[in-house]
């Protein structure tokens, strides 16, 4: 459990609530069916996970926050949906970056972010060596390295950017705070996440927003909360419409809310029948020439500013 002493947005204070128990054991079995992908070695030691939420934010959380190491994600990244070739998050967030501008993109894959910045002086790190090698191949400067080991250098960045970050990390306070010593004096932070208020929440037994992928689910409060903590000022918090690649992701949520509308939990055994039905039911879904109207898709980016020291 967190420690009572701890009251910062990524250590939730002792008033959180616990929303359900998940089976470490199931959940495993989850990532064995749906994507082939064995996390034993990462579960060792743990048999059940909590889902809570802070009240105060919003921010849910899963406890223990079980993470999981690069080989993990490079596993991930051989499936072409988790890496989508174009993302409204990044076209946004390069309008905010100047010309000129010394650009930080933190977890940064194989650099998909540098072709949105080609007016500003792009680096890129990472920790996948097979990302940063497509990275390199392209010409683009992308780093085998950690974000301390970067903040140690002494930063000198007028951006800092971690998109689709906060919520693999197990103190993603700590990783913040850390971006943001990268701006020797001022400049933008921007981080985007998964909108845990969206359809997200919604897909039953979703092994992808569960440990040791995501461990956190953010809100607009919990940015918000962040913002604050780290002596940002907020310029702006975007959301995007349902985009290409979620559509079949927010049919099934749909098809799931219809299915099973007092459904409580979201992760189980006893979700897989819902969980296949409303997966295939989305697939069909998805190629009908229908518009999402006003529904918003799963991407929250928050764009914040650091002042300069007096």
């Amino acid at each position: 459990m967190p420690d009572d002493g701890l009251v910062s947005i990524a250590r939730p204070r002792p008033s959180y609530e616990v929303l359900e128990t998940v089976s470490a054991a199931g959940l495993a079995a989850s990532w064995r069916a749906d994507l082939g992908i064995d996390v034993g070695t990462a579960f060792a030691g743990v048999d059940l996970f909590q889902l809570c939420r802070d009240p105060a934010t919003g921010l849910v959380f899963f406890d223990p926050p079980v993470t999981g190491p690069p080989d993990f994600y490079a596993r991930l990244r051989r499936f072409d949906w988790y890496r989508p070739p174009h993302k409204e998050e990044h076209a946004t967030a390069a309008r905010w970056i100047p010309a000129g501008a010394r650009v930080l993109d933190i977890g940064a894959g194989d650099g998909r972010f540098a072709a949105h910045v080609p007016h500003a002086r792009y680096r890129g790190i990472e920790t996948d060596p097979e990302a940063v090698a497509a990275a390199r191949a392209r010409g683009l400067d992308v780093r085998e390295a950690t974000l301390s080991q970067v903040a140690g250098e002494g930063g000198g960045f007028d951006v800092v950017a971690a998109f689709q970050v906060l919520e693999h990390l197990a103190d993603p306070f700590a990783f913040a705070s850390a971006a943001v010593d990268c701006l020797p004096d001022a400049g933008l932070v921007m981080f985007g996440v998964p909108d845990g208020e969206s359809y997200v929440a919604d897909l039953p037994d979703f092994v992808l927003n569960a440990p040791p992928h995501h461990v956190t689910w953010w809100t607009e409060t919990a940015l918000r909360q962040l913002a604050r903590d780290l002596g940002l000022t907020l310029l702006a918090m975007e959301r995007f419409p349902v985009e290409p690649w979620e559509r079949r992701l927010w049919w099934m949520a749909r098809v799931a809310r219809a299915l099973a509308p007092r459904r409580r939990r979201r992760f189980g055994r006893r979700l897989r029948t819902l969980k296949i039905a409303s997966w295939l039911a989305a697939g069909l879904l998805a190629r009908l020439p229908v518009g999402f109207g006003d529904s918003s898709g799963a991407t929250l980016l928050l764009v914040a500013g650091k002042r300069r020291r007096r």
